[in-house]
């Protein structure tokens, strides 16, 4: 008998989308799937349009609830899913239709905890371009350490991004999405992470992330940049003492740095400005004593930061950037 794979999809107001991303869920070439859309107290079409869905489709199964945010929905779905794997689908994109076939077979090949692929990000006046494919291509096995330290590098999102994977429903038990907190993906993966989870990764664009001005992630507000910093430490609170010291000093000086340019976006606003850079000196004065086990230039950087000149900082690193694309 096959295993059957739950995709779960939270949705809140998308009704000019919401058709599409279920389509391209029931078109995959793997029949055995469970459809669970959550929709999160939408106020917009989007009720009826699940209701009629699941009419269709009886793999459809629709959970309407009270609006708790992105990581209830999520949260909700997980409860009702009861497969071995389970994928997660934001409601404004679409999937390739060969997504679920390629990331089952590729986790029960390599028999990692979960598989990542890569995703393209568009644009409504973009013209998506699905290749044809039917198979992983350049898997790479990693395990637990080797993907804390894709960590180093935030912007590989491929790590830190709960869309983008299947996973295996007995690794993931009693990790749950932060409710109530923005950049939730990031703290489910971390917790993942720390659970001692690996992964596969595979080059396969199986998953397209729509580009919207109004969602979520694409208007920031102060609530926003804020859960950024706190997904930022909750990164090094949760997996700095797991690994070596080395890699403790490393990932300080990412938090910290990272931490620091998140201000760099918001420096218009006063207020918010100030409550970051409250944020992140309160963070810096509490683990400063690391020196011994960060490297000297950044040692130097961290102190710039510590003592008080963020903005001198950040002014200095937009310098060298510059500098560098001249070089180039």
């Amino acid at each position: 008998m096959e295993d059957f794979v739950d995709i779960i999809v939270p949705i809140y107001n998308v009704e000019k989308y919401l058709k599409s991303c279920i389509e391209s869920v029931r078109k995959q070439s793997y029949e055995n799937i469970n459809i669970i859309l959550v929709d999160d107290g939408s106020l917009d079409k989007s009720r009826e349009i699940c209701d009629l869905e699941a009419e269709k489709d009886p793999r459809i199964k629709v959970i309407h609830k009270k609006n708790g945010g992105i990581s209830s929905a999520r949260n909700a779905g997980l409860k009702a899913s009861f497969s071995e794997y389970f994928i997660f689908v934001d409601s404004d994109d679409i999937i390739h239709p060969n997504m679920v076939e390629i990331l089952l077979k590729t986790i029960k090949r390599y028999n990692t905890d979960m598989v990542a692929c890569e995703h393209y990000r568009f644009c409504e006046e973009d013209e998506i371009k699905i290749n044809n494919c039917d198979k992983a291509i350049n898997p790479i096995i990693m395990d637990n350490y080797s993907c804390a330290q894709k960590i180093l590098d935030f912007f590989n999102l491929k790590i830190i991004l709960a869309w983008n994977k299947i996973y295996k429903r007995r690794a993931v038990e009693e990790v749950a999405f932060k409710e109530g907190m923005l950049c939730e993906d990031v703290c489910f993966c971390i917790d993942l992470l720390k659970k001692g989870l690996s992964c596969t990764f595979v080059d396969n664009i199986l998953y397209f992330w729509r580009y919207r001005k109004n969602s979520i992630s694409e208007g920031k507000t102060d609530k926003y940049h804020m859960d950024y910093l706190k997904a930022y430490i909750y990164i090094f609170n949760n997996l700095s003492d797991k690994y070596s010291r080395e890699y403790k000093g490393k990932l300080f000086c990412k938090v910290a740095n990272s931490m620091c340019s998140e201000i760099s976006s918001v420096n218009k606003n006063k207020k918010l400005v100030y409550a970051m850079r409250t944020k992140i000196y309160t963070f810096i004065d509490k683990n400063h004593n690391m020196s011994k086990d960060i490297p000297f230039i950044e040692r130097i950087k961290i102190f710039v930061l510590f003592r008080r000149f963020s903005f001198l900082y950040i002014f200095l690193k937009k310098q060298v950037i510059k500098l560098r694309k001249c070089k180039k």
